[in-house]
């Protein structure tokens, strides 16, 4: 599907075996009524990076939930083999029905289970062990590239 959306994969699903949510333009009506009812029960994250808000669509799995109760959440965020900006969490997440592996996209946003980190890619990236996805950015990922050094973010749900 090329209409700009992206799907994240619930967990325990694989990146390639993942049931899309979303339809093309041209979808019967009754599968747009089902996208429409899907579109209002998705979390909305708003990331504060400096003065810009980036927004952030949470996947349904047990660690986004666990990671949805640490909200609103400050961290400290530094680059990563020029690929990431990561940040510790404040306490290991809940990793219930989490794939072992996952293969990240530029705007995943994920926890990296063997250091308890919080993870935003901004480029692309291969497939790796004790990645867990948490959610995928909508808009504003070019605020999280635009940062040098440290740099302090606020993630909140959008209400």
């Amino acid at each position: 599907m090329n209409n700009g959306a992206r799907t994240i994969p619930d967990a325990g699903e694989s990146a390639a075996g993942s049931k899309e949510s979303t339809l093309p333009n041209d979808a019967p009506a009754d599968d747009q009524s089902t996208i429409d009812s899907e579109e209002a029960n998705l979390v909305r994250l708003i990331i504060e990076v400096g003065e810009d808000r980036v927004t952030a669509v949470l996947n349904d799995s047990e660690t986004a939930r666990d990671f949805m109760s640490l909200l609103p959440l400050t961290l400290k965020m530094s680059d990563y083999n020029a690929t990431e900006k990561v940040a510790d969490l404040p306490r290991e997440l809940c990793l219930e029905g989490a794939p072992n592996s996952y293969d990240p996209e530029a705007g995943d946003i994920c926890t990296y289970a063997p250091w308890g980190n919080f993870v935003v890619f901004y480029k692309d990236f291969g497939n790796t062990n004790g990645l867990v996805p948490l959610a995928h950015i909508e808009s504003g990922l070019e605020h999280f590239t635009e940062q040098s050094g440290e740099f302090d973010i606020i993630i909140n749900i959008e209400k």
